[in-house]
Protein backbone atom coordinates (compact mmCIF):
# COMPACT_ATOMS: atom_id res chain seq x y z
CA UNK A 1 0.00 0.00 0.00
CA UNK A 2 0.96 3.65 -0.05
CA UNK A 3 2.12 3.69 3.52
CA UNK A 4 5.65 2.40 3.00
CA UNK A 5 6.27 5.12 0.46
CA UNK A 6 4.77 7.89 2.57
CA UNK A 7 6.34 6.91 5.87
CA UNK A 8 9.46 8.92 5.12
CA UNK A 9 7.30 11.94 4.25
CA UNK A 10 5.34 11.63 7.49
CA UNK A 11 8.36 12.15 9.68
CA UNK A 12 8.75 15.74 8.54
CA UNK A 13 5.13 16.66 9.24
CA UNK A 14 4.59 15.40 12.78
CA UNK A 15 4.50 17.80 15.68
CA UNK A 16 6.49 16.25 18.48
CA UNK A 17 6.51 14.59 21.88
CA UNK A 18 3.93 11.98 22.81
CA UNK A 19 1.97 12.72 19.68
CA UNK A 20 4.85 11.38 17.58
CA UNK A 21 4.92 8.12 19.50
CA UNK A 22 1.15 7.72 19.21
CA UNK A 23 1.31 8.59 15.54
CA UNK A 24 4.07 6.07 14.88
CA UNK A 25 2.10 3.37 16.68
CA UNK A 26 -1.06 4.21 14.74
CA UNK A 27 0.84 4.07 11.43
CA UNK A 28 2.29 0.70 12.44
CA UNK A 29 -1.20 -0.64 13.23
CA UNK A 30 -2.45 0.72 9.92
CA UNK A 31 0.39 -0.96 8.04
CA UNK A 32 -0.53 -4.26 9.67
CA UNK A 33 -4.01 -3.85 8.20
CA UNK A 34 -6.07 -3.17 11.34
CA UNK A 35 -7.78 -0.04 10.09
CA UNK A 36 -10.50 -0.08 12.74
CA UNK A 37 -7.94 0.11 15.56
CA UNK A 38 -5.83 2.59 13.60
CA UNK A 39 -8.86 4.88 13.24
CA UNK A 40 -9.23 5.00 17.02
CA UNK A 41 -5.53 5.64 17.44
CA UNK A 42 -5.43 8.44 14.86
CA UNK A 43 -8.45 10.02 16.56
CA UNK A 44 -6.53 9.97 19.86
CA UNK A 45 -3.55 11.66 18.20
CA UNK A 46 -5.89 14.28 16.77
CA UNK A 47 -7.41 14.98 20.18
CA UNK A 48 -3.94 16.11 21.29
CA UNK A 49 -2.99 17.76 18.01
CA UNK A 50 -6.07 18.56 15.88
CA UNK A 51 -4.02 19.92 12.99
CA UNK A 52 -1.64 16.99 12.63
CA UNK A 53 -1.71 16.65 8.86
CA UNK A 54 -0.19 13.16 8.86
CA UNK A 55 -2.78 11.83 11.30
CA UNK A 56 -5.58 13.44 9.30
CA UNK A 57 -4.32 11.96 6.04
CA UNK A 58 -3.95 8.49 7.50
CA UNK A 59 -7.32 8.69 9.24
CA UNK A 60 -8.87 9.53 5.88
CA UNK A 61 -7.13 6.58 4.23
CA UNK A 62 -8.35 4.20 6.94
CA UNK A 63 -11.90 5.55 6.70
CA UNK A 64 -11.90 4.94 2.94
CA UNK A 65 -10.54 1.42 3.47
CA UNK A 66 -13.39 0.51 5.87
CA UNK A 67 -16.06 2.00 3.59
CA UNK A 68 -16.68 5.28 5.39
CA UNK A 69 -16.07 7.49 2.38
CA UNK A 70 -18.35 10.33 3.46
CA UNK A 71 -16.39 10.77 6.69
CA UNK A 72 -13.12 10.45 4.80
CA UNK A 73 -14.19 13.20 2.44
CA UNK A 74 -14.63 15.58 5.37
CA UNK A 75 -11.29 14.58 6.86
CA UNK A 76 -9.47 15.09 3.56
CA UNK A 77 -11.18 18.48 3.11
CA UNK A 78 -10.04 19.51 6.60
CA UNK A 79 -6.50 18.29 5.96
CA UNK A 80 -6.41 20.10 2.63
CA UNK A 81 -7.59 23.32 4.30
CA UNK A 82 -4.73 23.03 6.82
CA UNK A 83 -2.02 22.32 4.24
CA UNK A 84 -3.02 22.52 0.60
CA UNK A 85 0.49 21.59 -0.54
CA UNK A 86 0.78 18.26 1.29
CA UNK A 87 0.91 15.78 -1.59
CA UNK A 88 -0.35 12.66 0.21
CA UNK A 89 -3.59 14.45 1.11
CA UNK A 90 -4.10 15.63 -2.46
CA UNK A 91 -3.46 12.21 -3.96
CA UNK A 92 -5.39 10.20 -1.39
CA UNK A 93 -8.33 12.57 -1.69
CA UNK A 94 -8.23 12.09 -5.46
CA UNK A 95 -8.14 8.31 -5.00
CA UNK A 96 -11.20 8.48 -2.75
CA UNK A 97 -13.05 10.66 -5.26
CA UNK A 98 -12.27 8.16 -8.03
CA UNK A 99 -13.67 5.36 -5.86
CA UNK A 100 -16.84 7.44 -5.55
CA UNK A 101 -17.03 7.90 -9.36
CA UNK A 102 -16.22 11.61 -9.08
CA UNK A 103 -13.41 11.70 -11.61
CA UNK A 104 -13.75 15.34 -12.56
CA UNK A 105 -13.16 16.43 -8.98
CA UNK A 106 -10.32 13.93 -8.60
CA UNK A 107 -8.58 15.30 -11.69
CA UNK A 108 -8.35 18.76 -10.09
CA UNK A 109 -6.35 17.32 -7.16
CA UNK A 110 -4.17 15.21 -9.44
CA UNK A 111 -3.33 18.19 -11.65
CA UNK A 112 -2.32 20.28 -8.63
CA UNK A 113 -0.23 17.40 -7.24
CA UNK A 114 1.56 17.08 -10.59
CA UNK A 115 2.34 20.81 -10.57
CA UNK A 116 3.63 20.68 -6.97
CA UNK A 117 5.93 17.73 -7.59
CA UNK A 118 6.21 16.27 -11.11
CA UNK A 119 8.29 13.36 -9.77
CA UNK A 120 5.74 12.20 -7.16
CA UNK A 121 5.08 8.71 -8.52
CA UNK A 122 1.82 7.99 -6.74
CA UNK A 123 0.13 10.68 -8.83
CA UNK A 124 0.76 8.54 -11.92
CA UNK A 125 -0.85 5.49 -10.32
CA UNK A 126 -3.99 7.36 -9.33
CA UNK A 127 -4.10 9.14 -12.70
CA UNK A 128 -3.94 5.74 -14.40
CA UNK A 129 -6.97 4.75 -12.33
CA UNK A 130 -8.70 7.89 -13.54
CA UNK A 131 -7.91 7.07 -17.16
CA UNK A 132 -9.21 3.52 -16.78
CA UNK A 133 -12.37 4.71 -15.05
CA UNK A 134 -13.15 7.27 -17.76
CA UNK A 135 -12.08 5.26 -20.79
Amino acid sequence: MLLDFFKSLFARRSSGGGVDLGLEEAISVMQRGDCHLAIKMFEQVLQKDPQNIVALNNLGVCLVDVGRGAEASGIFALAYSIDDAYLPVMVNHARMLLDQKRGGEALRFLEKARICDPEFLHVDAVYAGYCLATA
